[in-house]
């Protein structure tokens, strides 16, 4: 590429339609940060392939909301919960304070970029545009949902901005020097979710009471009052909460180009493109730094504390009580000696439900998305649910509980099964290979299967007149789907006579073991 196809270009994402949002009367809209948010009585939510991207725009609009109009205490936040549109007065002067910081190819002070990188010369060491995306092909990173070559790439500046806005929140350890973003390996994200725009990004912002409690109260250098470059490998010991949200965790900048191409990531006709761009490790915080507990994660707190991340073969339904719900005493059941924090956004709102009794839904929605790493380098897999949760389950003390025991007992029907199994066909070293892929079958559709009894049991157990009842349903949706999926597995086995033989004792083994199971079980609640 010469030189002369290297220009400085304004792209100011204030102004330019570069977010994808659904309407509430259906279909999409291409907006800006400032429509999007005057706006956002009339939409739905933001829109995109990626989930990641989405956390992305939806942790950025709520640093602007929250700067902007900066609620001190419950009082004020139930008035902006119920204004609108959002205070018009607050956005436009927030417009005319920062709209230059917005300049995705601003010379010297690009958005979540380093403005003391200039052009591009032959000294730097360039990288792949796609690196800027955890789902994209780069390197020998896993191809998700594209598949093409990393030199073919080329973005668009809309989709560059939302690569940009990944790294805060999904920014992962990339190799010598290169470190995470704040949150460590990233966790699942809870986002409350609301009729429109407006609710989902009201219902996120956060008084202090339930920031994190060491944030840096006097200097938070939220991007748009951070110096516009980004120190190389900088490490900053203190972090306000609105800069935890905009944390520049890598040093950027984009090199565009101004070429009539299409958009490799959307597809979409551009007349300039990105492809290459400077990538290096940006902010950090130090090892012996005290904890931060982001407002939208949950905690598993034993010898030591870390978020609850996507895990291998474990939906993520099955995390429920720890992402959403109370404990007697912020303590998890006896048995497994792990105190579990949910998102303290969701004690927030549980609190202001507890206030005002004429809260419109007795459900909230909420949306968990995350990435599967192998807590380094590599990207496995993303995330995203969304859960109905019923306020008076969020707000019961022991709701918690009452869920792990759900899970401990369809974790034992999951024991049972697979150890009935290899009890009855241990055989040689090729028929156990075979064994234990019917045996890893059979797991997962086990729990496939018990998803959505489980969702109607969680929403059941609201009910505090029918618990007893409504837990030994519980037992018995298990132990039947348990059942079902054992005896259909044991149906692919073959019908040898030795087989069948097998099939026999197995099929008494499991039953036995199962009787057992839930006769211990039903003894626990029956009068």
């Amino acid at each position: 590429m010469s030189e002369s196809n290297v220009v400085n270009y304004t792209y100011n994402l204030w102004e330019e339609p570069w977010i994808a949002l659904e309407k509430k009367d259906g279909g999409i809209t291409w907006l800006g940060i400032g429509d999007t948010i005057t706006q956002a009585d009339n939409l739905f939510s933001i829109y995109d392939p990626s989930p990641l991207v989405i956390v992305g725009i939806y942790r950025l609009l709520t640093a602007i909301l929250q700067d902007s109009l900066n609620p001190i205490d419950q009082k004020e936040l139930w008035k902006i919960w119920n204004e609108s549109p959002i205070n018009q007065t607050a956005i436009e002067t927030f417009k005319n304070n920062y709209i230059d910081r917005f300049d995705l190819f601003s010379e010297k002070k690009p958005f979540l970029q380093s403005g003391d990188i200039k052009q591009k010369s032959k000294e730097q060491k360039l990288k792949p545009i796609g690196y800027i995306f955890q789902d994209l092909p780069t390197g020998t990173n896993v191809v998700h949902f594209q598949h093409s070559f990393e030199d073919e790439q080329m973005l668009c500046p809309a989709c560059c901005a939302k690569g940009l806005l990944t790294i805060p929140s999904f920014a992962t350890t990339g190799g010598a020097g290169i470190k995470p973003s704040i949150n460590g390996v990233p966790p699942i994200y809870i986002i409350p979710s609301g009729n429109t725009l407006r609710e989902t990004l009201t219902q996120s912002l956060i008084t202090p009471e339930y920031m994190p409690e060491v944030r840096d109260t006097n200097h938070d250098l939220v991007w748009w009052r951070h110096p516009p470059e980004v120190i190389k490998s900088d490490v900053v010991r203190e972090v306000g909460y609105l800069h935890s949200l905009t944390f520049p965790a890598r040093r950027v900048r984009l090199f565009a180009e101004k070429i009539k191409t299409k958009c490799t990531r959307c597809g979409r006709d551009t007349a300039l493109a990105v492809r290459n761009m400077i990538f290096e490790m940006g902010e950090s915080r130090p090892k012996d730094s005290a904890f931060w507990f982001d407002p939208f994660a949950a905690y598993k707190i034993k010898d030591k504390t870390n978020p609850i991340r996507p895990q291998k073969g474990l939906a993520v339904w099955r995390e429920y009580s720890g992402l959403f719900l109370k404990y007697p005493n912020e303590q998890s059941i006896e048995s497994k000696k792990v105190r579990t924090q949910r998102p303290r956004v969701l004690n927030q709102i549980d609190d202001l439900a507890s206030i005002h009794e004429n809260m419109e839904s007795n459900t909230r929605q909420f949306r968990a998305i995350g990435i599967r790493t192998d807590m380094k380098a590599k990207i496995f897999e993303w995330l995203d649910s969304g859960f109905d949760i019923p306020l008076k389950l969020m707000h019961n003390d022991e709701a918690g509980v009452m869920v792990d025991e759900a899970m401990d007992f369809a974790g034992k029907c999951q024991g049972s099964i697979g150890q009935s199994f290899r009890k009855s066909f241990g055989g040689g070293s090729k028929d156990k290979k075979r064994y234990e892929t019917l045996i890893s079958e059979m797991i997962s559709s086990y729990w496939v299967q018990l998803a959505e009894p489980f969702r109607r049991h969680v929403l059941n157990l609201a009910d505090k007149n029918n618990r007893i009842q409504i837990k030994l349903e519980w037992v018995k949706d298990a132990s039947e789907i348990s059942k079902r999926v054992f005896l259909n597995t044991l149906r692919a086995t073959n019908d040898s006579g030795s087989t069948l033989h097998q099939r026999v004792d197995a099929e008494n083994r499991f039953i036995r073991d199962l009787n057992f199971l839930v006769m211990k079980e039903r003894q626990r609640y029956e009068p």
